[in-house]
């Protein structure tokens, strides 16, 4: 009976709303690129941006965190421009880089093709998808009770690392290559499996806090 109950948590944790949101959010450009609404290099730009919703609301739950306002000394300024930094660098030289390339290829396309609607609605998912667990989480949840400047401006780390690995690498080789749709999805899937556990990970830091 207690196994009964401990793996009845461990799903109840696993499938929970915000990891859900998180799953369809990610789920979306698999259908796009399905339905030939965005190729490979626009997955890398959709997954690079993100980072700048990782920051959006990392500055929400510091600013939960801390009630009466920041100072110039503050970490917080330090991780946003880390943040926005290693953002830009990357969407900067990945659009420079490839931008090379297809200005070399047999039917030159520019790079800004890459940012089209169906690349803004996926970046809205995103976005919806954060806001979800940053509401249920963090608010409802009152992690701002429990958790520290420390964990709160590192934990981002981990997501963005399984991005900048799974996906931007991935999605470089798979669109210079041509790659079938079917690698394709199984990056987005591993880098689905990779924010699961990142998720659940920081959540459990929280609570191993209190």
């Amino acid at each position: 009976m207690p196994y009964m109950v401990q793996k009845y948590s461990k799903m109840k944790k696993l499938f929970n709303l915000p990891v859900l949101f998180l799953i369809l959010s990610n789920l979306y450009p698999i259908y796009a690129v399905y339905n030939n609404e965005i190729t490979a290099f626009s997955v890398v730009v959709l997954y690079i941006l993100e980072t700048l919703i990782v920051t959006f609301y990392t500055i929400l739950k510091a600013k939960k965190l801390k009630n009466d306002g920041f100072s110039k000394h503050d970490p917080l300024w330090l991780f946003i421009l880390a943040y926005a930094v290693m953002t830009f660098a990357t969407l900067g030289f990945f659009l420079v880089f490839i931008g090379i390339y297809l200005s070399q290829a047999e039917n030159p396309i520019s790079v800004w093709s890459f940012f089209n609607a169906s690349l803004w609605n996926g970046l809205l998912l995103l976005l919806f998808s954060h806001g979800v667990s940053y509401y249920f989480n963090y608010i409802l949840k009152k992690e701002y009770l429990h958790t520290t400047f420390d964990n709160l401006f590192s934990t981002p780390y981990q997501r963005v690392v399984a991005q900048q690995i799974t996906i931007i690498v991935g999605g470089v080789v798979l669109g210079i290559v041509n790659g079938a749709f079917a690698f394709m999805a199984v990056l987005i899937i591993v880098k689905i499996t990779l924010d699961i556990k990142a998720h659940i990970k920081s959540h459990k830091i929280i609570s191993s806090i209190v």
